[in-house]
């Protein structure tokens, strides 16, 4: 479960980065995503908060 964890932290954490970079190159194929985070902020800044006190807690 340990690893599953990691694993979720990890994915989500390489999708956060790509969602940086594609908003700083404004990619054509990142545009619903850019256009999601546009649109619901508080959604995406809670899910930003949760990931970093997951990666922030001892994952056992």
């Amino acid at each position: 479960m340990k690893t599953f964890w990691r694993v979720v932290v990890f994915v989500a954490f390489i999708f956060a980065l790509l969602q940086v970079i594609s908003t700083i190159f404004t990619m054509k194929f990142w545009d619903g995503i850019t256009d999601f985070v546009r649109k619901h902020p508080l959604v995406v800044s809670f899910v930003m908060i949760v990931l970093g006190l997951l990666l922030i807690a001892p994952l056992e």
